[in-house]
């Protein structure tokens, strides 16, 4: 038990180390958030949905309205 804890403590405080340093960057943060919407409604072997068009739509405004996606940067 005495050794987990160890390794835990161990553990957490690299972790903390690494936040801190080079040793793991941060990923890419875009400045500005982009989306493409698509409403498929033909399919091959699936024959047509009827609320494709609409779907795409919708979901564009919502990241529009409650997501912070700006005007410009969603595309239907």
């Amino acid at each position: 038990m005495k050794t987990l804890l160890c390794l835990l403590v161990f553990c957490l405080s690299f972790l903390g180390f690494a936040q801190t340093s080079d040793i793991l960057p941060l990923p890419f943060v875009p400045q500005k958030k982009w989306a493409i919407c698509i409403g498929a409604s033909k399919y091959k072997h699936i024959g047509q949905l009827r609320y494709a068009s609409k779907d795409s739509i919708d979901f564009a405004n919502t990241l529009k309205k409650d997501l912070g996606f700006s005007e410009d940067s969603v595309e239907i």
